[in-house]
């Protein structure tokens, strides 16, 4: 089975605004219908939604010849997953 990912513009802060949430039928708790789980409390560790990795500005790498290349591989990978590229 493939992988994939889902970019939203604004991470919600609750289940509440989110999307891929929806109130059960007993309308005290949230669906998670990502995860497909019973959300009760505020918005939860196990959030399929989490922050954009930031962007690198120094080097991970100590040799010299690798790194420009890992420092603007790492930055087009994320510029490519926010579709500026």
């Amino acid at each position: 089975m493939a992988k994939g990912i889902v970019v939203v513009d604004d991470i919600p802060v609750i289940c509440a605004e989110c999307d891929f949430a929806h109130l059960t039928q007993n309308k005290q708790y949230f669906h998670c219908d990502v995860k497909n789980k019973t959300v009760y409390n505020a918005k939860p560790d196990w959030c399929p939604i989490q922050e954009m990795p930031k962007r690198r500005t120094g080097y991970l790498i100590d040799t010299e010849r690798h790194k420009d290349n890992y420092k603007h591989g790492w930055n087009d990978c994320l510029s490519e997953i926010e579709g500026k590229m």
